[in-house]
């Protein structure tokens, strides 16, 4: 790997103008050459301003290797936005970096999460340290290890380099031929980009997942998804957790695993939430019978983006 490999950072858009922007000038700041940095932005079809705001920031600063706004004409999800991003970004960049529209960068994130991933040829992932961008005193899931028993996940505040199985979600760096060898960034068939599933397939390949805390990113937490119904948005975060732990759990953890999210689901039932048990039946018979079942839409005229974003 060079010094400073050509780095693609990929970052979805809805509805955020002002955060993008706030997001891409952290990435102007950065102490890595801009002549090494790929900037692709997937717009999931905002309806405001986004857009323009994008291309007139990207026309003010071409002096980055490449910058790409691609558009989508609907909200296709999270997994479908950087899927896009990783399928266009250029052959000659080596490191795929997530972020999010909704966080910034410190400085020097961005080179010591490269550098992170050149000093151990077994490292497959760097998480950056997150941390709230309204208190940096508070961190934001930077190291995650999950309980397959239960499924719960602990977090931890490393202050040195650490091996876990989950990175905060909001930026991290993985190898482009690691990717490649997986075949896939993200599932096609998801809506979220779930990190934790995503760190769980690097790990199958043997490859490490580590927080590096000196790489950091303060996040402005929920100003996408919280546009969203919050109880139709725990159907989808519920089907999709279910899929995760049936795909990747192993007996006997997974029984354990499914019934103790059976009774949380049922919990919440009772108090007046049915998406979570909905979501759960719908990932369990998905996965069944290898095909959508119980879901809130049927057919692609009307999107899980359109249900969640209904407010009734």
């Amino acid at each position: 790997m060079n010094d400073f490999p050509i780095v693609t950072v990929i970052t979805p858009n809805w509805n955020t103008p002002g955060l993008i922007i706030a997001y891409l000038e952290s990435v102007k700041k950065q102490d890595y050459p801009p002549n090494k940095v790929e900037i692709i932005i997937v717009d999931n079809g905002s309806s405001d301003d986004s857009k323009i705001k994008i291309k007139e920031w990207f026309e003010a600063n071409n002096f980055f290797y490449r910058n790409e706004l691609i558009s989508f004409g609907r909200n296709y999800g999270i997994a479908a936005a950087y899927n896009s991003g990783y399928e266009n970004s250029s052959d000659q960049s080596e490191i795929i970096i997530r972020t999010e529209s909704d966080v910034e960068l410190e400085k020097d994130c961005i080179r010591n999460l490269i550098r992170t991933l050149q000093s151990d040829s077994e490292i497959g992932v760097a998480g950056a340290r997150g941390t709230f961008f309204s208190d940096h005193s508070k961190t934001d899931l930077p190291a995650r290890y999950i309980n397959w028993n239960t499924g719960v996940m602990n977090s931890k505040d490393p202050s040195v380099l650490t091996e876990c199985d989950c990175i905060f979600g909001g930026t991290f760096a993985v190898k482009k031929d690691l990717l490649k060898k997986m075949g896939y960034f993200f599932k096609s068939d998801r809506f979220f980009a779930s990190e934790l599933e995503f760190c769980t397939r690097v790990k199958l390949k043997y490859k490490k997942v580590v927080c590096q805390p000196s790489a950091v990113s303060y996040h402005k937490v929920g100003n996408t998804t919280g546009k969203m119904n919050k109880k139709k948005f725990s159907f989808i975060d519920s089907r999709e957790l279910i899929l995760f732990h049936l795909q990747y759990n192993k007996f006997p953890s997974k029984l354990f695993a499914l019934s103790y999210f059976f009774l949380g689901v049922c919990k919440r039932f009772i108090t007046g939430n049915v998406y979570p048990i909905w979501g759960f039946f719908s990932g369990l018979f998905s996965f069944i019978f290898k095909k959508d079942v119980l879901m809130p839409v049927d057919n692609k005229l009307r999107l899980i983006s359109d249900w969640m974003s209904e407010k009734s």
